[in-house]
């Protein structure tokens, strides 16, 4: 199956350069898993676009350090083309960002929250189970790193998980939209290299509190396993490209 990765951004410069980049996080994530899908990297961010809404069998849509509000041509035309592909029930992924415009695009909301940066590991409560979530886990724990929310769901989405700091942390539409706040992507050594940069922004006391937590386990393999579940649901959609 052919996933598009619609890359929103790239690391900080002022990060260890050895890090990977978004699309091949991912790529490594899904690697990890064996899971069958062929990935693409598409500059979203740069101007760069597939030629047609139907190019790939899915879409993920990576972070990025802009919010879905900023006027940017680029954000525009994201959300132009993610209502084309909501319309056509492309299966659309979002992280953190992507989840964000997800909710933007279809009809939520998505702004700066008031309650400020929401960093490290933090477990949230699972709702209700889509269909793709195999197994039967009450709680899930990823990496965060954002200040905006999702703050109103689109009209026909089902909050999946959340808690009280992001209550919509998780949500679908119906079984062509998977979006999530959190980074299964992120690994502990990245996000303390994204925080030590970051620290001015985000004060030092979190900081600190969000390095520690990068002690803990996280649920990042099972949320891996329900992305690609999400793209490969048996019945419900004939990848329309060969591997």
């Amino acid at each position: 199956m052919k996933i598009g990765i619609l890359e929103a951004g790239q690391n900080n410069a002022k990060m260890d350069p050895r890090h990977p980049q978004y699309a091949t996080m991912f790529t490594s994530m899904f690697a990890a898993i064996s899971a069958p899908l062929s990935c693409t990297a598409i500059a979203v961010k740069d101007g760069i676009f597939p030629e047609s809404v139907d190019a790939f069998d899915g879409y993920l849509i990576t972070g990025s350090a802009c919010g879905v509000y900023d006027d940017e041509p680029w954000i525009n035309q994201l959300i132009i083309f993610v209502r084309e592909a909501h319309a056509q029930k492309i299966p659309l992924m979002g992280i953190c960002f992507g989840h964000q415009l997800l909710a933007h695009a279809l009809g939520g909301w998505a702004e700066k929250s008031k309650k400020g940066w929401g960093v490290g590991e933090r477990t949230v409560d699972i709702k209700t189970h889509a269909h793709w979530m195999h197994g039967d886990k009450n709680t899930v724990t990823l990496i965060y790193f954002h200040q905006d929310q999702v703050t109103k769901l689109p009209p026909e989405a089902t909050c999946i998980a959340g808690d009280t700091f992001c209550p919509n942390a998780i949500f679908a539409i119906d079984d062509t939209v998977f979006s999530v706040q959190g980074h299964p992507e992120f690994s502990a050594d990245y996000s303390r290299d994204l925080l030590t940069v970051l620290t001015p922004k985000v004060g030092e006391e979190q900081t600190k509190t969000a390095l520690a937590s990068l002690n803990n386990t996280t649920d990042d393999s099972v949320v891996a396993e329900w992305i690609q579940a999400f793209f490969c649901r048996p019945a419900r959609y004939k990848p329309r490209h060969k591997q």
